[in-house]
């Protein structure tokens, strides 16, 4: 009858076994799992590691002070113009300004007629008015002269009556009264506004119903043009 017998290894023959294991494993074992600190400057091939490899810390450590600013560059050159833009909205209006001076009196237009002195007078008619003088004028304001030098060749004290009459507005009436074989003058001035062109006319009447006894030796006819009629 057989029996199958079992031989354990001997503390020895283990420890033999294990040493040999190591040894021929530990290469392996170096190269899979690093211990911690076992790096050093002679395991690290130059050039090899990179900024990701390094820690927050090791790279504060090799950022240097900041250096001094540097010089302005060189003023680049000029953009092209760009698009004009769209029109702004209008604004409120400004308040009103102040009234200016008075301007200077603007100049002015005078209107003349005239009849000489003559030796040779015409008579007055006694019975109706004669037209002396008559002035074509614009639209406008008029200060009006006319003036009649007369002579009265009757035998008894005479006058001589003018009228001067615009083509608006109301006439104005002036006398003049002359002994016999002496001269006398009407004088007379009217102001006038007239809206669109007309006329002022000059006429005289004698003032003797006996009959033309005052003569007209000289006679003038003047509307002067100007701004503003102030009455007083």
């Amino acid at each position: 009858m057989h029996r199958n017998i079992t031989h354990r290894p001997s503390p020895a023959m283990v420890i033999s076994l294990v040493a040999l294991f190591l040894a021929l494993g530990g290469t392996s074992l170096a190269a899979s799992k690093l211990v911690v600190n076992s790096v050093g400057s002679r395991q690290v091939i130059n050039g090899s590691l990179q900024t990701v490899d390094l820690s927050k810390k090791a790279k504060k450590a090799l950022m240097g002070n900041r250096g001094p600013q540097g010089a302005p560059g060189a003023a680049g050159s000029a953009g092209a113009t760009g698009p004009q833009g769209a029109t702004g909205a209008q604004g409120q209006k400004g308040d009103k300004g102040d009234k200016g001076d008075k301007g200077d009196i603007g100049p002015s237009t005078a209107y003349h007629a005239e009849h000489p002195y003559s030796v040779a007078a015409t008579p007055l008619p006694s019975n109706a008015f004669a037209t002396l003088h008559t002035l074509n004028l614009r639209a406008g304001n008029y200060v009006v002269t006319g003036t009649a030098t007369v002579y009265n060749a009757g035998a008894s004290n005479d006058a001589a009556v003018c009228d001067l009459v615009p083509s608006a507005g109301n006439a104005d009436r002036f006398i003049a009264t002359a002994i016999p074989n002496q001269y006398a003058v009407v004088s007379a001035t009217l102001t006038v506004t007239l809206p669109s062109t007309g006329t002022v006319a000059f006429k005289c009447i004698g003032n003797n119903p006996a009959g033309a006894s005052m003569y007209r030796r000289q006679s003038t006819l003047t509307a002067i043009n100007v701004g503003t009629i102030l009455k007083q």
